[in-house]
């Protein structure tokens, strides 16, 4: 199944108020189905609410719609009284503290970020399998991962996390992710997968990312799911800092020496194996620091890719 969903950010007033129990199963080409409420079908696109937001999907893309026939039954939110000031409104004070908590959804643990950790499984144009891992970005199954993970994939399967934070491959649902862009040169790519995705890693600032912190690696190595090592950043290290001389990469053809004098590695003891590409490495707060991309097999080397060149790549889709 070849996804063009994408999910809307305006949602009618109608779905701030009502809260809908789904109950409409909705079965796609490729064997796979989910559940919502479809609120808009016509010949270019079915629009599916579900409970993190909605989708839509091109009919073509579709097989069975199976609708519930019972009306949902809306639950109200009451609305606040304006004559009435909110807690807030009383204490500004606690509501500055509040603003400065960390978005819904954004993972606050460990626990909570390794539910943000997808296995991704995919088959090349060859016909060749590949396994690797990714990093939920938010709330809407915006997933980051590496360039060399997706790069040449012909179909890209995710897995995602129970509320244990467990995988199981034999039993977990599988979801197609569409690729939604690439950068080669600094081994990135976005993918997003058609389901919500409630828990999700916030990106470290560039400040706090330094030699001595502690951080933790988390991936799929081998194919065994939600591995999590420990580790400090060792260094953290520009192109520049190498001293490679000029340097000729085809992927990065397109930028210019002090652009690509400026790419960031950061440096880790914490273990990076093979399916653990494009796995988050975080700090004690759960915040992601870098993305894992390399190792140096035994060695006590491995390097990702610094989270400020994640921000600046994920763009305008960091909003989301």
């Amino acid at each position: 199944m070849k996804l063009s969903s994408r999910f809307y950010l305006s949602i009618p007033l109608i779905f701030t108020a009502v809260s809908f129990s789904f109950a409409d199963t909705i079965r796609f080409r490729d064997g796979t189905h989910l559940l919502g409420r479809v609120v808009r079908r016509s010949a270019q696109e079915v629009v599916v609410q579900m409970e993190g937001g909605m989708v839509s999907f091109t009919p073509e893309e579709i097989v069975s719609i199976e609708v519930d026939e019972t009306p949902p039954v809306p639950v109200r939110v009451p609305s606040k009284d304006k004559s009435t000031p909110s807690s807030s409104e009383k204490k500004p004070a606690a509501a500055a503290g509040h603003a400065a908590q960390k978005a819904e959804g954004m993972a606050h643990t460990l626990a909570e970020a390794v539910q943000a950790v997808a296995f991704i499984g995919i088959q090349q144009d060859d016909g060749g399998f590949g396994l690797g891992s990714g990093a939920v970005v938010s709330r809407k199954g915006l997933i980051v991962t590496n360039h060399h993970v997706v790069g040449s994939a012909r179909e890209i399967r995710v897995l995602l996390p129970d509320s244990s934070g467990k995988i199981n491959p034999e039993h977990s649902r599988a979801f197609t992710a569409r690729v939604l862009k690439t950068n080669p040169c600094y081994d990135l790519a976005l993918v997003r997968v058609p389901t919500p995705t409630p828990h999700y890693l916030g990106l470290a600032k560039e400040e706090t990312v330094h030699p001595g912190i502690e951080v933790v690696a988390i991936g799929n190595p081998g194919g065994l799911t939600v591995s999590i090592s420990g580790g400090v950043v060792s260094a953290v290290r520009s192109m520049a800092d190498l001293n490679l001389g000029e340097i000729n990469i085809p992927a990065c053809e397109h930028l210019s020496p002090r652009k690509l004098a400026g790419f960031t590695i950061v440096q880790t003891d914490a273990a990076i194996n093979p399916g653990s590409s494009g796995g988050p490495l975080l700090n004690r707060d759960s915040e992601m620091v870098a993305l894992a991309t390399a190792m140096a097999g035994g060695q006590g080397l491995n390097f990702a890719i610094h989270s400020k060149h994640i921000r600046e790549f994920l763009g305008a889709y960091a909003k989301e």
